[in-house]
């Protein structure tokens, strides 16, 4: 995933290498002074950015051939997804796996099972077989690393931060239902416009593989 941004920068530090090599006008110990000064100039830049994050939001719809009470008893609580082989989900990226609510109504909490551990979750919104929204109290690690050592790389903590999201559901006149979700979270690695394709990438998949089960579930006779 690093590589587009690494290899620009690689390249860049090899020509900047080549450039002192090759001038002999500049003294190589100036030069060499001058780069293990520079970068501990800047390593500060990115601790004093006070500017949260900005948020993004994936969104996904889908139709699906049932009522909408039988779709919204499936959105708010749903039994086991099975295990998914899709290439995010082979890489690590967490999977849900089922989701369970305790009570209704706003404040009700939710729990939302997935593969590396549990997001813990309040409802914020509820307009029974209309539109459904939480917050997530206490996220789950977001994917597992291929390393047999136990490491908490950047990316795992606290850098892909979900915040909340909201479903609609919309009846259509053929006895359908249309569901859409929009997930909203910040992600800190920089830069953002780029590590943001990613994280949609990544989100996108999860629900589809809620929603799919949603459908299976909903349409069952």
């Amino acid at each position: 995933m690093a590589i587009p941004v690494a290899t620009p920068l690689a390249i860049l530090g090899g020509l900047f290498g080549y450039l002192i090599r090759a001038n002999r006008m500049v003294p190589q110990s100036s030069m060499m002074l001058l780069l293990a000064v520079l970068p501990l100039s800047v390593t500060g830049i990115e601790k004093a950015k006070s500017a949260e994050p900005p948020v993004d939001s994936v969104q996904t719809a889908i139709v699906i051939h049932a009522p909408a009470e039988k779709v919204w008893k499936n959105l708010i609580a749903f039994s086991d997804i099975p295990e998914s082989g899709e290439w995010p989900f082979r890489m690590g990226v967490s999977q849900p796996v089922r989701a369970v609510i305790d009570g209704n109504g706003i404040g009700a909490p939710r729990k939302c099972v997935f593969t590396t551990g549990m997001f813990v979750e309040r409802v914020d919104a509820w307009d029974e077989n209309r539109y459904f929204a939480f917050s997530v109290v206490s996220p789950a690690t977001v994917m597992r690393e291929f390393s047999p050592y136990d490491i908490h790389p950047r990316h795992l903590d606290g850098y892909f931060v979900p915040e909340m999201a909201e479903f609609r559901l919309t009846s259509g006149k053929d006895g359908t239902t249309s569901l859409t979700g929009i997930s909203h979270y910040r992600n800190a690695m920089w830069p953002s416009a780029y590590w943001s394709l990613w994280s949609d990438a990544i989100v996108h998949p999860i629900h589809v593989r809620v929603f799919e089960r949603i459908r299976k579930l909903s349409e069952a006779h």
